[in-house]
């Protein structure tokens, strides 16, 4: 398949390499499925009421959709945004930017929740 030199690998692939060598196919399936075992694990909480509020908000969302007909534009737009933040993800300077632009007074608010920091920690 592909020929790698010992010398272009470094000290830490060769121990990563070592370690997957050792594991058994189950162990790795477990290991690389987590993110999926987690999804199915939310969706159980949602199936069995665990929290009945949050589920209850759930319900509501889904029952006003599904009145409007919207069902199907609100699960690509959800698709949509799922992969843009996949993407195109916050960076840790993005991330100090709207803080800043939270803190700063006299800047001019974008949303709802950056007027509300501003007017309390301004008085």
């Amino acid at each position: 398949m592909w020929s790698v030199t010992v010398n272009s690998i470094s000290t830490k692939t060769r121990t990563n390499l070592r370690f997957w060598r050792e594991i058994s196919p189950p162990e790795r399936l477990t290991m690389t499925s987590t993110p999926y075992q987690m999804l199915l694990r939310r969706i159980r909480h949602i199936y069995w009421w665990y929290h009945p509020i949050e589920i209850a908000k759930y319900l509501a969302v889904y029952i006003l959709l599904w009145a409007l007909d919207y069902i199907g534009g609100a699960a690509v737009l959800a698709l949509i945004r799922i992969v843009k933040r996949r993407l195109y993800p916050f960076t840790l300077e993005d991330i100090r930017r709207e803080i800043n632009r939270s803190k700063d007074a006299q800047m001019m608010a974008i949303n709802i929740t950056q007027l509300i920091e501003q007017r309390a920690s301004h008085g």
